[in-house]
């Protein structure tokens, strides 16, 4: 009974790993019973001096230098249905077309196309050379507005393609070009693995992935108060065509004041910059990149490895939105390393995410780390793939406002965090660094060269993170680089594309935007006039009090614009409640008449304040 009870069981997990994948599910006809499919498809080996190199090398390392993790390369191909593949022609008008394409010494392979158009009545089917792992089938559903489209990784180094045919299907009408092969030399063990080892090791538990063991599996209690940035957080494989590297990098889905719950839900992204360090500034450059969500154990110690029935990935690319410039300065003599004021890429999803992940809240204000926050700001989190790994975590108690990486003209332009628990390494690039609410404060760069003490393997504790308060205008850059001066070189054009001027959002359900904070209106609603009351004005020693009774509790931004209407001084006091007294202090500010913009969720309300010292 035991024993036929595991049998039984090992089938059932062999269902699920197999077969769960972005697709219809199925299998192609050349592996069912009943057809008789003679004789073996077309093969074609690419054959890359690049790849080879990188293999004798054994390991690539960019990430050091301020650039994506690489582990593979891309092969270039150039296959097409109208010249390559092998026909098989059944009795019933159904057609199949097969084609099996080899990168040797690559331990997985992913397939991308630059021609994909299936007409109805057209399944795709990928399948490894021990035809444990089917993906598909893709179908018209699948069809793209820009005719491109690619797979995740497929086990081994060969990859077979069929496309099984109806009847009535006019063959003239199928698009499928095959632009190149991302050959993986390393980082996609836990991606591939249930599909190349023997059953019974299925049940085994092995370290999951190539990230040094002082990391920490992203679902520890330190990262609960996060819980929804967590599930915007996702895995990059990024791929810029043929003759390039393949690359990790991690990112954020992110919230905008546009988004309407049932309505327009745009998925931006928001990654670091050098995770692309070609620059691109068009849609077609990042149309072959990869996100895949979801990619964590289930548990903090142990738990259980992902699959991709549980952890989906979108291959149908980003459309470009904005970005600092890459880099900033020329690397110094004798180094490698970027030399960047700002670090942010902001793209947005051609694919629909999935239900149950998040658009992550944002915070962009600049005074988090100061002392007079240090009672409210008292936790921040980190989500990241290091090398490609499942999801990790970071945790900080504080972190400091004058970082920079690697240059000293712009100073504080990084948010530097000392994490206490966890850390980072090559492929955590781009990854988001939340606030105490969970909000979105910048994105990563990287961090001084360290190791783990158990492994020797890549792992620092010191992280440096782009400053979203700083990309929200990117002053720097929109002087250094007038090319791309505008809304595509900062980030407020379209996260706050409702010009608000909120200086926090909160999240919402990536897929309908439900759970959407209210923001339309807000620069124009006015607080009830018992709201606030501030006092003394004049003042004659620099001094304010605001006394709020508000309905609810509310976050606030204070801002002070001079008579030529000149912002002076902003600040921003979390949760105020009902029945609060703020002292506000303007010691910088000389003796004159000002405006204080009093600005809630709700509404705003304006003030005259006169300083008279």
């Amino acid at each position: 009974m035991i024993k036929s009870f595991v049998g039984l069981l090992i089938c059932g997990l062999l269902s699920t790993f197999s077969y769960a994948q972005i697709g219809q599910g199925g299998v192609p006809l050349s592996l069912k019973s009943g057809y008789n499919i003679s004789g073996a498809p077309e093969r074609v080996v690419l054959n890359s001096e690049q790849f080879q190199s990188i293999l004798d090398q054994g390991e690539i390392d960019g990430s050091a230098s301020g650039e994506s993790y690489q582990v593979g390369w891309c092969v270039p191909a150039n296959l097409d249905i109208t010249k390559n593949g092998s026909w098989t022609y059944l009795d019933n008008g159904t057609k199949i077309w097969r084609l099996e394409i080899e990168v040797p010494g690559a331990k997985a392979s992913s397939v991308y196309y630059d021609k994909f158009y299936l007409p109805k009545g057209v399944s795709l089917y990928l399948t490894n050379e021990n035809k444990r792992q089917i993906l598909g089938a893709f179908t018209a559903d699948n069809n793209t507005s820009d005719g491109t489209f690619s797979n995740q990784a497929l086990q081994g180094s060969t990859a077979y393609l069929e496309l099984n045919i109806e009847s009535y299907v006019n063959i003239e009408d199928i698009k499928l070009g095959i632009y190149f092969i991302g050959a993986y030399n390393r980082g996609v063990d836990g991606d591939v693995r249930e599909f190349s080892e023997p059953l019974a090791d299925i049940f085994q538990d092995p370290p999951f992935g190539i990230s040094a063991t002082c990391h920490k599996n992203a679902l520890c209690p330190n990262g609960d108060p996060a819980t929804k940035s967590r599930t915007a957080v996702a895995r990059i494989i990024i791929a810029n065509g043929p003759n390039a590297p393949l690359g990790y990098c991690s990112g954020s889905l992110i919230n905008n004041t546009g988004n309407v719950a049932g309505g327009s839900c745009k998925p931006l992204f928001l990654t670091a910059s050098h995770c692309d360090d070609l620059n691109g500034h068009t849609d077609a450059h990042f149309q072959y990149w990869q996100f895949r969500l979801n990619y964590q154990r289930s548990a903090c110690t142990g738990g259980v490895n992902p699959t991709p029935a549980v952890s989906p990935t979108m291959t149908s690319g980003a459309k470009f939105r904005s970005r600092s410039n890459y880099p900033t300065f020329a690397s110094a003599p004798g180094s490698t390393s970027s030399r960047l004021v700002q670090d942010f890429l902001l793209l947005e999803l051609n694919d629909a995410v999935p239900s149950d992940y998040y658009l992550a809240g944002w915070n962009k204000n600049s005074n988090i780390a100061t002392p007079a926050m240090s009672d409210y700001y008292t936790a921040f989190y980190g989500f990241h793939h290091p090398g490609g790994d499942v999801k990790k975590m970071s945790y900080t108690t504080a972190v400091t406002a004058s970082g920079t990486f690697n240059q000293t003209t712009v100073p504080a332009t990084h948010w530097s965090a000392p994490f206490s628990f966890g850390g980072t390494a090559g492929g955590s690039s781009g990854s988001g660094l939340f606030d105490v609410d969970g909000y979105l404060i910048g994105d990563l760069s990287g961090g001084p060269d360290a190791t783990c003490v158990n492994d020797g393997k890549d792992f620092g504790t010191n992280a440096l993170y782009s400053k979203l308060s700083y990309g929200w205008t990117n002053d720097y850059d929109q002087t250094a680089f007038p090319t791309y001066a505008g809304a595509q070189s900062r980030l407020k054009d379209f996260l706050d594309p409702l010009n608000t001027g909120l200086s926090k959002l909160g999240p919402a359900k990536a897929s309908t935007c439900e759970e959407m904070p209210r923001v339309t209106g807000i620069r124009n609603n006015q607080l009830d006039k018992n709201a606030i009351s501030i006092y003394p004005s004049p003042s004659v020693d620099g001094k304010i009090t605001l006394q709020f009774n508000l309905t609810s509790t509310e976050d606030v931004t204070l801002k002070m614009y001079n008579l030529v209407g000149a912002e002076v001084n902003s600040y921003f006091i979390p949760k105020i409640q009902s029945d609060k007294k703020v002292l506000y202090i303007a010691d910088n500010l000389p003796n004159g008449i000002y405006i204080m913009n009093v600005q809630t969720s709700i509404g705003q309300s304006n003030f005259k304040i006169v300083l008279n010292r």
